[in-house]
């Protein structure tokens, strides 16, 4: 089943990963509110696609990796830019 426009973002994450609590931050100071799905090391692959973790999974696509999500963080920022210069 498709999921609905109106459902939050999914943050798939593992405890102690620098890579997710930099997705964790990114979606926190931008202000966008999201569904962290946690799940132990190894066992995440089946939520993830069978790849590295963070993911987000959006109504409009999956976001793979911390960088991702930090620009789609980014371009939805309600107060100011997580970024300046555009650098990643």
């Amino acid at each position: 089943m498709p999921p609905h426009s109106a459902d939050p973002p999914r943050l798939v994450t593992i405890p102690l990963s620098h890579y997710c609590e930099k997705a964790r931050w990114a979606l926190d100071v931008a202000g966008i509110a999201y569904v962290e799905e946690p799940h132990l090391p190894l066992l995440h692959r089946r939520h993830s696609g069978g790849g590295s973790v963070p993911v987000l999974v959006t109504p409009e696509r999956t976001y793979p990796d911390s960088n991702a999500i930090l620009r789609y963080a980014d371009e939805r920022a309600q107060l100011k830019a997580l970024w300046t210069d555009g650098e990643w």
